[in-house]
């Protein structure tokens, strides 16, 4: 089988300066010592997001939840609101500017059940945020072990995984690996030899 990767806009998806950071934060309301974690996709329960929020309950209070996307969040918010959280987790639902979600998050976090190569992760990474997933996502290929779960239902796991990425520093600017076919065109050159 041969595999080839999602790829993201590394000219859109960029570790933000530290001018655009604050205003990010800003714009979202966000302290400066509050430790931001993002989740992004459209199934939460696929995706992992009720585990997350439990794992936000084992977190300091100063750790806050920011979730775009999804369809119908009422039973995640319920959730949040009856373990105390509702003030931590936020719902933001479609946002058209990811970048700029990134860019004032620290910590990406998608325990994902399944996901064939998550395009967000891949974004968030490019973007300079720690990331935590699941060895479920294909995207995990380009993360370290330590930001890996080998179990998206560990909630303990999870909590543990975040806390210790929020406390690294951000990862270097992400550069795609050359050994690695991504993208468009090993997709178009693959037709063409099964055509040919």
């Amino acid at each position: 089988i041969r595999i080839i990767y999602n790829r993201p806009d590394l000219a859109r998806y960029a570790p933000p300066s530290p001018e655009a950071r604050r205003a990010a934060r800003a714009a979202r309301g966000l302290a400066e010592g509050q430790t931001v974690l993002c989740l992004a996709g459209t199934n939460f329960a696929l995706k992992g997001l009720d585990q997350l929020i439990s794992a936000l309950a084992l977190l300091p209070p100063d750790h806050v939840l920011l979730v775009a996307g999804g369809r119908k969040p009422g039973r995640f918010a319920a959730r949040a609101e009856k373990l105390g959280l509702g003030d931590r987790v936020r719902f933001l639902g479609r946002v058209e500017d990811m970048p700029t979600l990134y860019a004032a998050s620290d910590v990406f976090v998608l325990p994902t059940f399944y996901d064939t190569c998550s395009n967000a992760t891949l974004e968030a990474l490019a973007a300079g945020c720690r990331v935590v997933t699941s060895r479920d996502n294909g995207a995990s290929h380009f993360l370290p072990a330590r930001w890996v779960l080998d179990d998206p239902a560990d909630v303990p796991a999870l909590a543990e995984a975040v806390a210790l990425a929020a406390a690294e520093p951000p990862p270097p600017p992400f550069a795609w690996p050359a050994d690695v076919p991504a993208g468009v065109e090993p997709y178009l050159d693959l037709v063409r030899e099964m055509l040919g």
